[in-house]
């Protein structure tokens, strides 16, 4: 079983446990520029950050990316809460990296830390061996940019594993069963958004894998101000209310549009079905990454 451990104080003893490595990051998606490095890794451990002022969006919340970095096998997974322990760079070094048993630390190029981000790789190296893992033509910000411009496709080849939403279904405003089916709704858990509209999607439910077509965001023809993910599951005719599934958005289809009345509603989405069956036509689920 693998360890999480939550650093929520000085470390004042050393720990006994030996890892060769240390990788060190935020990890808000994990890229193939990641994965061409942690693939060659053995007995390593990760140290991954919570309550980050810098960053000003989040494509996974802490126990999703908790979860992504798991698939590595990983030795522990310490999670250092910035809000709680916000110490300078020195002390970082001292109370913390000091006292984790490790050989190496790897490091994104651009990795910053310390109270005010004022450490930097250099200040690392006064102290440990330390490697940069290179970013292979592979960028966050690139992938977030994106997602935000309903480039998902380009997004999901970039990453090791498609994106997605997880969340528990909820009911909704039951619009869809006037006019064709049910829909399974979700609430948008994130705080990076990604270009509102509908899309092709795959829904993941106990373990089994559905086609759909998934409209996220704020609806703009219904007084709604949270953002939802709300799938209408091919084939399926399920009572889910209160259990987990997981979408993941393939194809942008349309952008989030407002309609008049339900028949202009109506319309629009038999339209969506009738795209997402075509990319469906030519859909590869070898290139489909869950």
């Amino acid at each position: 079983m693998k360890k999480i451990i939550k650093i929520k104080e000085p470390l004042k003893i050393k720990n006994d446990v030996v890892s060769d490595y240390l990788v060190l990051g935020h990890f808000n998606v994990i890229h193939k520029g990641h994965y061409n490095l942690f693939k060659k890794l053995k007995n390593f451990s990760f140290m991954i950050f919570e309550n980050n002022p810098s960053k000003l969006y989040t494509v996974y919340n802490l126990n999703e990316r908790i979860e992504n970095i798991l698939r590595f096998n990983p030795a522990y997974i310490y999670v250092y809460d910035i809000l709680r322990l916000n110490l300078e760079a020195d002390e970082f070094i001292e109370n913390i990296l000091k006292k984790l048993n490790f050989k190496k630390i790897i490091v994104g190029s651009d990795f910053r830390f310390g109270k005010d981000r004022s450490g930097d790789i250099e200040l690392l190296k006064k102290h440990f061996d330390v490697c940069s893992f290179p970013k292979d033509g592979y960028s966050t910000s690139e992938i977030v940019n994106l997602l935000k411009t309903g480039k998902i496709e380009d997004a999901n080849k970039m990453l090791v594993n498609n994106f997605y939403y997880e969340n528990e279904v909820i009911k909704g405003k039951m619009l869809a069963r006037k006019i064709f089916k049910p829909t399974a709704n979700i609430l948008d858990n994130k705080a990076l958004e990604i270009m509102s509209g509908s899309y092709a999607s795959m829904v993941k439910y106990k373990n089994k894998f559905y086609k759909g077509i998934t409209f996220i965001g704020i609806p703009k023809s219904f007084e709604d101000n949270k953002s939802i993910v709300e799938t209408y599951i091919f084939d399926f005719d399920k009572d889910i209310y209160g259990e987990k599934i997981i979408v993941y958005p393939l194809h942008f289809i349309r952008e989030n549009q407002k309609f008049n009345d339900i028949k202009e509603l109506e319309k629009v989405i038999n339209g969506d079905l009738e795209n997402a069956k075509k990319y469906f036509e030519t859909f590869s689920e070898d290139e489909f990454k869950p």
